[in-house]
């Protein structure tokens, strides 16, 4: 929660999302530039 609120302070984009059991959470910052998490924005 902080490195999203520090993120969003700076203006910097991040991505972050849950597992479906909402138990895990994960934060990427600058996700156009990442190479761990794959995704394609249609």
């Amino acid at each position: 929660m902080r490195d999203m609120n520090r993120a969003g302070a700076a203006g910097r984009p991040f991505l972050f999302g849950f597992d479906f059991e909402l138990t895990h959470a994960f934060f990427i910052p600058d996700p156009l530039h990442q190479t761990e998490v794959r995704f394609n924005f249609f």
